[in-house]
């Protein structure tokens, strides 16, 4: 502390981070991008198993059941035929219990957040292989999400059937030491949502929820596999990891389901990318970097990318497996093979003793044959948000040493103290502001709701007009508050600026603990422009210093993404339609963090608006405020 408030004890040190600051920043920002570009290379960590009492691929299979799939798949498809928008509850209860199983329906009611929907209703149908030999205190879950033909998402009658066939097979031997459990859900992930806040009796979204009891119930779930096929013949699988806010499954897991689906003959992609059967380096540098960011880009979303993703909040292991066709992956393979592939899964997690806990639970994957683990992906964003601090420190040099020579130089009587006391008065207004802005934001959407039904406004229209015209009153916030500081009293900005660069710094490393790749995003995005703005003295000037400001905003970064996914999805679209169906993507995107933060609990809309936003702002105004002399 004696560094930052008395330089004149250590003048090296001091004089060095003066003279020097600037380009440190930008060597540390230089130092974190390569870092960052290094991490897919194959020579830094090749997958391994942890823990060794999985056995992957030692046990005898014994799966003979593809007849019995191929005929529940005709079955369920006729029954699907009658209960076009529906669930064939009544088929798949009997097809369970005809197996010997406990059987049991879950209904649950979605009461829409704010009105901006119809509320919903829901049956899951579960079943329960008891395993014979123990207490009964663990268990395994198989779960597929059920999607009616009138759905506009592919089907997932495959993974029912299959599911089906497995649990036939799985009833005939004894040396299961777990319970298995078998699901089968209704409305996607609200089915899973609903269906685990009764299983473990939690309120986590029972603002919105009504998931009532279950009428049976298993022990601990320890592990579960999701299923989304939806032809019964398929020549690969993708795997889907990522879960809500960013959450990754044990290592182990992902592993072992490579490794099991590879060893029957499947193809394994992640992201839908295939390994480069090459010895061009820079062809499979350049493929992992595109897994890694496709990878990076889906977790900073903090969006679940299958029905797995909500069981990682209760400490239950799970990833997706996606049955698809694609040509050039050759000769399809048929529920024989996928059969096989589940039983070897299934017998591997039958053997753990204890829940996974051996290998990692925070990583990277340029590749589904190699990870990148948090000892090696931390020191990139380390370097990147290490020249947040270093700019902050030296301003806060600065300023002393300006009160120094200010207090030589101005009339007798006034004290050194006052003039550092005015600096911090002139700041801290600014600083609760605008983090009371955030707040109000963030609980703005049910009162806006409020006020959008005295005028007959739907709820979504009212939600995302009311999130603009805020976003606007906050860009002419300075033109209220602007600063004039007077020459003697000008390093008030650059305390402003300090404290909100250490804010910064402090909101992406609190998140990168917890979800890498949003924090490291963040930073990449912030770090140059922000350590580099000053006010200025020309409307121009502050003008043009503002615009990158402006872009950077919470709301202008989803635009800004939003209009590059649009590009992709439409590459000939023109200008004047990109705009306007990037609007339309915007908003909805909007709309969907918002729900998603009041069903799921998805912590996106609350960092952006309480901790990302306030952050912003105080840039905004320093970018905007007026120096005189």
């Amino acid at each position: 502390m004696g560094l930052l408030t008395d330089p004149s004890e250590q003048e090296r040190l001091p004089k060095f981070i003066i003279a020097y600051h600037n380009k440190l920043c930008v060597l540390s920002y230089v130092i974190g991008i390569i870092w960052f570009l290094h991490l897919n290379l194959t020579a830094l960590a090749s997958v391994y198993f942890s823990e060794n009492a999985l056995l992957p691929g030692l046990v005898d299979l014994h799966f003979r059941n593809e007849r019995d799939a191929a005929s529940y798949y005709e079955s369920l498809k006729t029954e699907a035929e009658r209960f076009p928008g529906g669930v064939p509850q009544s088929w798949l209860v009997a097809a369970f219990t005809q197996l010997g199983l406990e059987t049991y329906t879950h209904d649950f009611v979605l009461n829409n957040p704010l009105g901006t929907g119809r509320n919903m209703s829901g049956t899951n149908i579960y079943a329960i292989l008891r395993a014979p030999r123990t207490a009964n205190t663990e268990a395994l879950l198989l779960c597929a999400p059920y999607r009616p033909i009138d759905s506009t998402q592919k089907s997932t009658l495959s993974g029912i059937a299959i599911m089906l066939a497995a649990a036939k097979h799985f009833k005939k031997y004894t040396y299961w030491a777990k319970d298995i459990i078998f699901l089968i859900t209704q409305h996607e992930q609200l089915g899973i949502q609903a269906w685990l806040d009764a299983y473990h009796q939690t309120d986590i979204s029972s603002r919105v929820i009504q998931a009532g009891d279950l009428s049976g119930r298993s022990g601990s779930i320890q592990a579960a596999l999701n299923l989304e096929m939806a032809e019964n013949k398929i020549n690969h699988f993708d795997i889907k990891i990522e879960g809500l806010n960013g959450r990754l499954p044990n290592l182990d897991f992902f592993n072992l389901a490579c490794r099991l689906a590879a060893h029957e003959g499947f193809r394994v992609t992640f992201k839908d990318q295939e390994e480069l059967a090459t010895s061009d380096m820079y062809l499979n540098w350049k493929r992992s970097l595109k897994i890694l960011t496709l990878m990076m880009r889906s977790q900073a979303t903090g969006t679940p990318t299958g029905n797995h993703g909500l069981f990682h909040r209760y400490r239950i292991e799970a990833l997706t497996l996606e049955g698809k066709v694609t040509r050039r992956y050759g000769r399809l393979l048929g529920y024989a093979e996928m059969g096989l592939m589940l039983e070897s899964i299934f017998r591997s997690l039958n053997n753990l003793l204890e829940r996974f806990h051996q290998s990692y639970f925070f990583y990277l994957l340029p590749s589904n044959n190699w990870f990148v683990s948090i000892g090696l992906y931390m020191p990139a964003f380390a370097a990147l948000a290490v020249g947040i601090v270093i700019k902050a420190i030296a301003l806060r040099i600065e300023t002393n040493r300006l009160t120094e020579i200010q207090a030589e130089s101005i009339q007798a009587g006034q004290k050194l103290t006052e003039i550092v006391d005015y600096s911090f008065k002139a700041t801290i207004p600014i600083f609760v502001l605008a983090n009371t802005v955030g707040f109000l934001l963030y609980m703005s959407p049910a009162y806006v709701v409020q006020i959008g039904y005295y005028f007959r406004i739907k709820p979504e229209v009212a939600i995302s007009s009311g999130i603009f015209a805020i976003y606007i009153a906050i860009l002419l916030l300075p033109a209220f508050i602007s600063l004039k500081y007077s020459s003697n009293k000008s390093q008030s900005w650059k305390v402003l600026k300090c404290i909100t660069l250490l804010q910064l710094g402090l909101l992406t490393l609190s998140i990168a603990f917890i979800n890498f790749s949003l924090a490291f995003i963040i930073t990449v995005i912030y770090a140059p422009i922000c350590i580099g703005i000053s006010p200025s003295q020309s409307r121009f000037a502050r003008w043009m210093k503002g615009l990158p400001v402006l872009l950077i905003s919470p709301l202008g970064l989803l635009f800004l993404f939003t209009a590059y996914d649009t590009i992709n999805v439409f590459p000939d679209i023109g200008g004047l339609k990109l705009v306007e169906r990037s609007l339309s993507a915007t908003r909805s995107a909007v709309l969907y963090s918002i729900h998603d933060e009041y069903i799921y609990g998805n912590w996106m809309f609350l960092v952006a608006s309480t901790c990302l936003l306030p952050t912003w702002l105080q840039f905004w105004i320093i970018t905007q405020t007026k120096i005189t002399k």
